[in-house]
């Protein structure tokens, strides 16, 4: 799993982006994971807020670069249509957005990329004062 559940008797639920060897960066996998847990969370009348968080050293890196090259290049050399398996591969992790509670994404680390959109589909965002925060693919 590269999204741990916690759940408190307080009603408080803990979503954790799991993978600290890789700065939490986000794959499908880790994406089936977080809308499954999301899932999880919808069906529970005991959950009264969540909290998103990352294994630090980060919050999350964004996108998996590996992932990202691999269809950067089936785009150039294949024509292959990246755009359904991003819009999917997005929509995974914004389904914090979509949870019946407040959702905090309490932001230990760097935030980079859709790392960062993640953290900003939350209701209400806590950053920690050494997190970087960045959108790097606006530059594209």
């Amino acid at each position: 799993m590269t999204v741990t559940l916690e759940r408190h008797e307080d009603g408080v639920a803990v979503l954790t982006l799991d993978d600290p060897d890789r700065r939490n960066a986000m794959t499908a996998a880790m994406g089936d994971d977080l809308a499954r847990r999301c899932d999880e969370l919808t069906a529970d009348q005991d959950v009264r807020v969540v909290v998103v968080t990352g294994r630090p050293p980060a919050f999350s890196a964004g996108g998996d670069l590996d992932m990202l090259e691999e269809l950067s290049r089936r785009a150039r050399e294949e024509h292959f249509d990246a755009g359904p398996f991003m819009r999917a591969f997005y929509r995974r992790f914004l389904r914090v957005a979509e949870l019946p509670v407040p959702v905090v994404a309490a932001v230990n680390g760097h935030a980079i990329g859709a790392g960062l959109c993640v953290a900003l589909a939350a209701d209400l965002r806590v950053v920690a004062r050494e997190a970087k925060l960045g959108l790097n693919f606006a530059r594209l």
